[in-house]
């Protein structure tokens, strides 16, 4: 059990006086703390743990209290009495009708954990995309430099030259490249055309959560496969 988890109905019940410890007494207690309990179970389940809700359905009547993870990753509750069973009220165009009960579907726990490491990133970015397929998995490519000669305007600028070929790191080529990149986000097709209007939004995207956890510095581009 969670060290957060508090069930206000059991605590109230035992600091009532036994008299009082009545069926319509606890019902009652348990009415007067429910705000309480929905704000606790907030907390200790959907932002220290995180929660993933149904998505959103347009054919869904949905009804007061009723929870869905949406496509910003926010997750919201439904608080609009729907007494002509009205469907179709997506938050992004009717936000009156719902509450943005958690801005990030991923708990508290995980989040703490996020940072630039290949393997954490594209865990990250795995989650965040919700896209838990093993075989179109979003993954990082490291880009390096060929190993060649350079030749500078000053040694400064050169690659260092050994006294024996055997020690030597890099060779005369015909060809240098250059990487302009230092990693590659390569993300699937099919799940990159779900994330905008077009190439330059959908880029945008993936760069908005990536730029929170790459070193500064770091050059990367964005491909599909």
């Amino acid at each position: 059990m969670s060290i957060y988890n508090i069930t206000y109905s059991i605590i109230s019940n035992l600091l009532n006086v036994p008299s009082k410890r009545l069926p319509k007494f606890k019902a009652w207690l348990a009415v007067l703390l429910k705000p309480l309990q929905w704000l606790q179970d907030l907390f200790a389940n959907d932002y220290i743990f995180g929660e993933l809700y149904s998505d959103f359905n347009a054919l869904t009547i949905y009804q007061p209290g009723d929870r869905i993870s949406f496509t910003d990753n926010r997750n919201y509750e439904f608080i609009f009495e729907n007494p002509s069973s009205l469907a179709n009220l997506p938050p992004d165009l009717y936000p009156a009708y719902w509450l943005v009960i958690q801005e990030n579907f991923i708990g508290a726990n995980d989040r703490v954990k996020f940072n630039s490491q290949i393997i954490m990133l594209e865990w990250e970015l795995n989650v965040w995309y919700r896209n838990p397929l093993p075989a179109d998995q979003i993954y990082l490519g490291i880009n390096t430099d060929n190993e060649n000669f350079w030749l500078g305007q000053t040694g400064e600028y050169s690659s260092k030259m050994s006294n024996s070929g055997s020690f030597a790191t890099v060779w005369l080529a015909n060809i240098n490249t250059v990487a302009n990149y230092d990693f590659t986000v390569y993300v699937p097709a099919a799940l990159f055309l779900t994330l905008g209007t077009n190439t330059a939004n959908r880029e945008k995207n993936v760069r908005r959560f990536v730029d929170k956890y790459k070193l500064a510095g770091i050059r990367y581009d964005v491909q599909t496969y």
